[in-house]
């Protein structure tokens, strides 16, 4: 069952943001995925933030991520949370785990709440548009 939809979202998602405050609000994304086998960044591929517009084609496994925050999770910015094995976005290749979303299909997510994004997600069709926040990738 995706946590995108369906019964135990809510707990899902309280969950979620548990972990994320028990970690001070720090996106560990790199080794959660790791150990799922889920697509990474490569090392030292950002040098800092930088915004970009991503479209997602639909494939028969749907647009491939799940997403975290929203307004009802005090409100808390909609980031990445996980990015699905054959997925359109692990297919593309674009779109990471803790990439902060802007808007979705033209509509800015600032104080957005989570089952609102959800819905502008599932009503997207065949193509999605994300304007995203790259994450921050440091040397070393």
């Amino acid at each position: 069952m995706s946590p995108t939809s369906g019964e135990g979202q809510d707990s899902y998602w309280e969950q979620q943001q548990q972990q994320h405050d028990q970690q001070g609000g720090v996106v560990n994304a790199g080794q959660d995925l790791a150990a799922e086998g889920n697509h990474q960044p490569e090392e030292d591929q950002w040098a800092g933030p930088s915004v970009v517009e991503i479209t997602l084609q639909r494939n028969r496994q749907g647009y491939g991520f799940s997403i975290r925050g929203g307004q009802e999770y005090r409100n808390s910015p909609l980031y990445v949370l996980r990015i699905a094995e054959g997925g359109a976005a692990a297919i593309d290749g674009r779109l990471l785990a803790g990439d902060r979303i802007l808007e979705i299909n033209g509509v800015d997510t600032t104080n957005m709440r989570h089952a609102d994004a959800i819905g502008i997600i599932k009503r997207g069709g065949e193509s999605l548009r994300l304007l995203v926040e790259k994450v921050v990738q440091q040397s070393g």
